[in-house]
């Protein structure tokens, strides 16, 4: 490897950026040990919703293993260059982070209520059925952000406004709708009546 590796590309998806060869080699990789540890340790802190825990563990994990595969490649594809191979990375990043958010949103409706993962507003914490109906919906969003995000092929210098639109308005809108829905419900906390 040479001295200094890409590190950072820019809007276009050309490198723009160097670190240092140590530095280059070992960020990713150690982020992904952080991530899978984690992951890994979290759920052993989960005494409250543990049972729910429990009811999309095996989402979880294969969450987990998807965010690992997708660091990994993102890191196979940043040494590219130091072989004298260039692809434009906002191509890889479209496709990439399109299968990541719509796996996001596929296992988001399995998700019971916890504090670690999934869309923790305050209404959907304290309403089991809050939490239910707003990841339903988030469910769907998330999809619908990624497919939309696909579409950013066929015009990749827009790549992040494809990304960064429909993900904010989707946050924004489970957001608002996981308020609406608690009000709905009379403002219930886990059965009780808000006072």
């Amino acid at each position: 490897m040479p001295s200094l590796v890409p590190s950072h590309w820019n809007f276009r998806g050309e490198i723009d950026g160097f670190a240092p060869k140590f530095v280059g080699l070992l960020l990713i990789p150690c982020l992904i040990l952080v991530i899978y540890l984690t992951f890994t340790f979290l759920p052993k802190f989960m005494m409250v919703y543990l049972e729910n825990f429990k009811k999309f563990e095996r989402h979880y994990y294969n969450f987990r293993l998807v965010m690992i595969c997708f660091l990994a490649s993102l890191y196979l594809v940043s040494l590219l260059p130091n072989f004298g191979i260039f692809i434009n990375m906002n191509y890889f990043m479209i496709v990439s982070l399109s299968v990541l958010f719509y796996y996001m949103g596929y296992i988001m409706q399995f998700f019971k209520r916890n504090f670690f993962i999934g869309i923790r507003t305050p209404w959907a914490l304290v309403n089991e059925k809050v939490w239910d109906r707003t990841h339903k919906l988030g469910s769907k969003l998330f999809r619908v952000s990624a497919i939309i995000m696909v579409f950013s092929l066929f015009v990749p210098d827009w790549f992040w406004l494809f990304l960064l639109v429909p993900l904010l308005v989707s946050v924004v809108w489970v957001f608002v709708y996981s308020y609406l829905e608690f009000k709905r419900l009379g403002g219930k906390i886990d059965g009780k009546s808000k006072r």
